[in-house]
């Protein structure tokens, strides 16, 4: 698994709420600081994809990830 993929599962993993995008993208530039959000949005999707995170969408509301 890619760095970032890591370390977005890691940021996912270790909050209590189910973050969103934007805010998984915060925490990851803590240690990324270079790092873009369609790099972010491209590792959730693929995570997504393989079943390691849940996106939970509401009506009128960010999508979060759990």
């Amino acid at each position: 698994m890619a760095k970032y993929a890591e370390k977005i599962l890691e940021i996912v993993e270790s909050r209590c709420s189910h973050p969103t995008a934007e805010e998984i993208f915060y925490a990851l530039r803590r240690d990324y600081p270079r790092v873009g959000r369609a790099t972010v949005y491209n590792n959730l999707h693929r995570l997504c994809k393989e079943q390691r995170i849940a996106k939970v969408s509401l009506a009128g509301m960010p999508d979060r990830y759990d």
